[in-house]
């Protein structure tokens, strides 16, 4: 008699998941960029990126979208002690594949220390992100239970969904300057809670669930660290369920 057994590994999803990422906080100092969460004295890079998924969270129920993502990534960190800034050039994808198309109108992340101010230069033609907003609508919230993000860099006004942004694999570029209380050679910028949003598409749940038409986005796999993805199996409540098949003869 030979029994056989089916395992189905069912990812629990939730906000609270979400909101928290996978990614650890990357750490920038005078001397270089740190993805371990804290500044060390070795194992600096010059740049890294950033790659979005795309979820929506409906009457407490959240939806990962297909075929939605972007990347972004971040690099050439400028440390100016006199002027309190930190300048650095700044890359987003809009990756989707969603049909109908999308809009990546925003991305951001929390900082710690919060600058006092930030602006935009040097664009690429076309780039749709002309600001930096510090102070989204609500303060320190992007939709779909992410909490605690203070910098924003939009294509509109406090982070919100608009007729801006980028299309369905379109690429822009930019460089983004962020002023500080105070600066010296000695200080640490975090980087951490990673998030976007999208809108202008349209999306229906299968099996007679809602229709989405805007939504948010986490970090899922950094560069060049790609145990990330591993890591947000485990910490998203995934559970093995084990179903019997009748007995064979």
């Amino acid at each position: 008699m030979l029994k056989k057994h089916v395992v189905f590994v069912l990812c629990l999803f939730s906000a609270l998941t979400l909101s928290a990422g996978v990614l650890p906080p990357v750490c920038v100092n005078s001397s270089g960029v740190y993805l371990s969460g804290t500044c060390a004295n070795s194992g600096g890079v010059t740049s890294f990126s950033v790659d979005y998924n795309g979820f929506n969270v409906t009457n407490g129920i959240t939806y990962i979208i297909p075929g939605l993502s972007a990347t972004a990534s971040f690099s050439n960190f400028v440390f100016d002690t006199g002027a309190k800034t930190i300048a650095f050039d700044v890359s987003a994808t809009n990756t989707s594949t969603i049909s109908g198309g999308s809009r990546l109108n925003a991305f951001g992340f929390d900082t710690v220390p919060v600058p006092t101010s930030g602006v935009i230069s040097n664009s690429s033609a076309g780039n749709p992100y002309t600001s930096i907003d510090l102070n989204n609508n609500p303060p320190g919230n992007f939709p779909n239970g992410l909490s605690g993000i203070d910098f924003c860099i939009d294509s509109g006004a406090n982070c919100q969904a608009g007729s801006g942004g980028l299309g369905n694999g379109q690429s822009s570029s930019f460089t983004a300057t962020l002023t500080f209380a105070s600066l010296s050679s000695s200080s640490t910028l975090l980087f951490q809670q990673f998030v976007d949003r999208y809108s202008a598409f349209s999306y229906t749940v299968p099996g007679g669930g809602p229709t989405i038409g805007s939504a948010s986005g986490v970090a899922v796999v950094p560069e060049p660290t790609t145990y990330a993805f591993l890591l947000s199996l485990l910490t998203s409540g995934c559970v093995l369920y084990r179903k019997r098949r009748p007995a064979q003869e």
